[in-house]
């Protein structure tokens, strides 16, 4: 059957993306008419990973823990998941006859954490001489960087770098490659694989997102000397949420989305499990919950938890306590990767909760 996508706002978290993805979403989503009497869950077992909402009648849904309650259209529970959400239904027997829509919970994540990153600022890390990474680590590096502003003592002793082994640091630099760019040339672009993670060394550029169909695109930020760019891609394996444009002559330092992900997300994205984490927490670190507010009032996890979509980390940054240790979650681990990758630049110590697959 066809979905309307209007049908799609009334579910979260896939009634906060645009316009644009609901309707991509829509075109790849089922839905079922289910008769009155019948286990909905039984109707949809040859559907593995799904996500399955109600969009029509009522349900009684009985939970693994041992509670019941009984959902229909137009209630806050009917806007999200009956299955795929963290309480495990075990059965969804029809009140009356009811339609249910099966949408694809991955689809959904990957949307999210895309639009959830493509509203992150660019992290403003590498910021003073190169004779800093010199000194510091007393090894000569092969690529030559000319420009001041590039690999600083601040970032160095706070940030991304003092988080990475030296050796990892000096074969960054080796990996790195120099390419000459020229103003209104395309450097990424919205939609394909995240291939490679950019360092301006010299050089301006500007962020863009296409939202809407036929709207001009959203300028997101102006990049210049010293940022980086293109992390939340190979951070999360998503595609590029956004698309950056050179508006000078330049030149970026480039390295492959392998080379990244060994180099840079293993050290930096440290995993683990619910039981260490919950061990963690007694010991005085802070559950960090990234999902969006609709997602984390429905179903947090732990009622001392503190909830900063992905979206809302750089802008909440200053209001986290830099002494404390942080355990980020999410739904499936893609934003709660991309978001603790952001905060590991930035000097946090924080963990990313392994989630079972």
């Amino acid at each position: 059957m066809t979905i309307d996508v209007s049908l799609l706002i009334n579910f979260e978290p896939v009634g906060q993306l645009t316009l644009e993805h609901r309707s991509e979403i829509a075109g790849m989503s089922k839905q079922y008419e289910v008769a009155q009497g019948l286990d909905v869950l039984r109707v949809v077992t040859n559907t593995p990973g799904r996500s399955v909402y109600l969009s029509r009648g009522e349900l009684l849904v009985s939970y693994q823990d041992g509670s019941e309650e009984s959902i229909s259209v137009g209630i806050a529970a009917a806007r999200h998941p009956i299955v795929g959400g963290r309480k495990v239904a075990k059965s969804a027997v029809a009140l009356s006859p009811v339609e249910v829509v099966l949408i694809d919970s991955d689809l959904i994540d990957l949307m999210m954490t895309w639009e959830q990153a493509a509203n992150v600022s660019q992290p403003e890390f590498l910021e003073d001489e190169l004779w800093a990474a010199r000194s510091r680590h007393n090894k000569s590096i092969d690529i030559k960087l000319g420009a001041v502003g590039m690999f600083g003592v601040n970032q160095l002793q706070g940030g991304a770098f003092n988080r990475l082994p030296s050796a990892n640091i000096d074969e960054l630099f080796r990996r790195m490659q120099s390419v000459q760019v020229a103003a209104g040339q395309v450097i990424i672009k919205q939609g394909e694989e995240g291939d490679y993670y950019y360092l301006i060394e010299s050089g301006a550029a500007e962020v863009t997102r296409h939202s809407r169909p036929y709207k001009p695109p959203q300028v997101l930020a102006k990049l210049g000397e010293g940022d980086a760019f293109g992390e939340e891609a190979p951070v999360s394996d998503n595609r590029r949420n956004a698309t950056v444009t050179m508006i000078s002559d330049g030149v970026l330092l480039r390295l492959s989305k392998q080379d990244f992900i060994e180099l840079m997300k293993a050290p930096l994205l440290n995993t683990i499990s619910w039981e260490a984490a919950q061990k963690k927490v007694l010991e005085g670190a802070v559950w960090l919950d990234v999902r969006t507010p609709s997602e984390f009032d429905y179903d947090h996890v732990f009622p001392d938890a503190i909830n900063v979509p992905l979206s809302d980390i750089r802008s909440e940054i200053p209001h986290l306590d830099k002494r404390k240790v942080h355990i980020v979650y999410c739904q499936s681990g893609r934003r709660s990767s991309a978001a603790a990758f952001i905060m590991s630049q930035l000097g946090f110590e924080v963990y990313m909760v392994e989630i079972a697959q």
